[in-house]
């Protein structure tokens, strides 16, 4: 199983991080209904995440991988700022693994720090620009203390 992994992940994990970004097109908005936020806004952020998902499978090449994660990483961050307010926003974070594991499925391990740069990045800038999209109650000490 592990050989079927290391021959398919490189030529597919753009593919599979590409499918992981559509099934945000359903999923976001339902989480946005459910958590009383914009459906419109849900479904406008998941299709931009996912066209550009698209274009990174289509455009192909050494870059086609960074796209993708870009992409499922920003579906993370939608859900989470979807969430705010709600008592699973801090549940939402776990997407974060989730999309890490996709992205490791790419294969390349720059990719993987990649989308952990942009993690870390969106915590510590929204931590302090828009802590409601990132953490349900915290000053911005606890929130430096949480990104570390």
């Amino acid at each position: 199983m592990h050989d079927l992994i290391k021959r398919l992940a490189p030529k597919n994990g753009a593919r599979v991080g590409l499918a992981a970004c559509l099934v945000f097109l359903v999923g976001a908005p339902l989480m946005a209904w459910g958590a009383g936020a914009s459906m419109q806004w849900a479904l406008a952020g998941a299709a931009g995440l996912s066209a550009l998902a698209w274009a990174g499978v289509r455009f192909g090449g050494a870059v086609a991988n960074y796209i993708v994660a870009t992409a499922l990483i920003g579906q993370a961050m939608l859900v989470t700022a979807l969430l705010a307010g709600h008592p699973w926003q801090v549940d939402a974070h776990l997407i974060f693994f989730l999309m890490l594991a996709i992205v490791a499925f790419c294969g390349q391990i720059a990719v993987v720090f990649w989308a952990c740069a942009l993690i870390a990045a969106h915590h510590l800038v929204l931590g302090f620009v828009m802590p409601e999209w990132v953490y349900p109650d915290a000053d911005s000490v606890d929130n430096l203390a949480r990104t570390g």
